[in-house]
């Protein structure tokens, strides 16, 4: 026989269930904890990667914040075969070249920052990706990469080329929507170091369901005073 506390406790967990599908959110795009300022990324640990670049192939970055409200970003990229023609690295939206990025040790294509989409130029990119493009890299099988920037790091993504049937890139360009970090990597967001931070307010769904979780406990109180 259910005991009142029996029904409340059986509440509580349906509760706690329904707040905490609601409040699970999508990663892309939101900003890296101070943990993951380092990381890398292999194909079957967050990149997938087809022809010669389908094993074998890696990213990694290293983040630092020095002074000035200064972040310094430096990545690398490896594939073990056909030397890598062109890498894209995502940025926010509203990142300028001449403010935001300075002393790259690569020189971005004259186009960039702008949304990169798939076809001949980029072949296997599954979505739009709007970043700086590296090209005329000399034949290397490793890509080294280091500049300063004005803004923090989000969860990003990056794709890389080499010729017309190899590339690779981070798993979370075929689900924007992921809640896995391992997906995507450590890029330059639109918040700078000095900002004060953003309020957390719950989304309309979690409300919601936080309403729905209160009221049926309600009416298992009620309906157990009843009886």
């Amino acid at each position: 026989m259910f005991t009142l506390s029996k029904y409340l406790s059986l509440g509580s967990l349906m509760l706690i269930w329904l707040v905490s599908s609601a409040m699970a959110i999508p990663v892309n795009h939101t900003l890296v904890d101070a943990p993951n300022y380092s990381g890398s990324r292999s194909i079957g640990n967050g990149v997938v990667g087809s022809g010669n670049y389908a094993t074998g192939t890696s990213a990694s970055w290293n983040i630092n914040l020095v002074e000035g409200g200064l972040v310094h970003y430096q990545y690398s990229f490896s594939v073990p075969r056909t030397d890598i023609s062109h890498f894209m690295l995502e940025v926010s939206n509203n990142l300028n070249l001449s403010t935001d990025y300075l002393q790259s040790t690569l020189n971005p294509s004259n186009d960039s920052p702008k949304l990169w989409t798939g076809g001949q130029s980029n072949p296997g990119l599954p979505t739009g990706l709007f970043g700086i493009k590296y090209e005329e890299l000399g034949g290397v099988l490793t890509v080294n990469l280091e500049f300063l920037s004005t803004r923090l790091p989000m969860w990003g993504s990056f794709y890389l080329k080499g010729g017309s049937s190899h590339n690779a890139f981070n798993t979370g360009l075929n689900n924007l929507a992921s809640e896995n970090i391992l997906d995507f990597i450590a890029v330059p967001d639109s918040v700078r170091p000095n900002d004060p931070p953003s309020p957390v307010v719950p989304e309309p769904a979690t409300l919601a369901l936080l309403g729905i979780g209160l009221s049926g406990l309600g009416m298992i109180h009620r309906r157990r005073r009843r009886s």
